[in-house]
């Protein structure tokens, strides 16, 4: 079974996450969907910013590729955050395609909250290849509240890679080939009284649930 690397207290990875096989098939399915420019969050809403972020991407709503990216994740994610239950994977997921040159410049994740008080306290991005050159995924200290050393993650292909929202991080330029991520987010509960999981119990209920 897979074992998670920490890196320091709000960044860790998990190799081998996907096969390359489940690798390949979730860059099928998101060429088939058909990429677009990636967009930023702003004031005024999502706007097209070039200076910040230049790559592709899809996104789309799946209930059962999430439950089952869930029961991937679910051994190495800690299970409480600021008092809350980890209770599943965000259905919204995000796939982004970079070619030479392009990047995801320095920014932070923003948290996605339900109308039923459910968060995403967690980034989850998955490595769908690493037949290119460049592409690392940095973090540094800055906007931060954990203070450590500026370091890189080298993209393999099906390693999970999770952080705190919160850390600043980049996707450096592509320099050779064509880079795949899968992005989504750990949701946790609205209040721990709301959400008493039983690790094992969700895991169970979720069993069926292949995709």
């Amino acid at each position: 079974m897979p074992e998670e690397n920490w890196l320091n207290d709000s960044v860790f990875t998990v190799e081998n996450f996907l096969t390359p096989e489940e690798c390949q098939k979730y860059i099928r399915i998101s060429e088939d969907f058909g990429y677009e420019d990636a967009l930023v969050s702003s004031p005024r809403g999502q706007v097209l910013r070039k200076d910040l972020r230049n790559n592709e991407r899809v996104m789309f709503q799946n209930e059962e590729i999430a439950a089952w990216l869930w029961e991937r994740a679910i051994d190495f994610v800690p299970y409480q955050y600021d008092d809350r239950s980890a209770i599943g994977v965000n259905e919204m997921l995000r796939f982004y395609r970079y070619d030479p040159g392009q990047q995801f410049n320095w920014h932070q994740d923003f948290p996605f909250e339900r109308d039923n008080g459910e968060q995403s306290y967690l980034t989850l991005i998955i490595y769908l290849n690493d037949d290119f050159a460049g592409g690392e995924t940095s973090f540094e200290d800055s906007y931060s509240e954990e203070m450590f050393d500026e370091f890189k993650v080298v993209p393999q292909q099906g390693m999970a890679l999770f952080f705190e929202h919160a850390i600043h991080h980049k996707g450096e330029p592509v320099t050779r080939g064509r880079k795949y991520v899968l992005r989504t987010d750990v949701m946790f509960a609205a209040e721990e009284s709301e959400a008493e999981y039983d690790y094992e119990d969700e895991y169970d209920a979720e069993d069926d649930d292949e995709w």
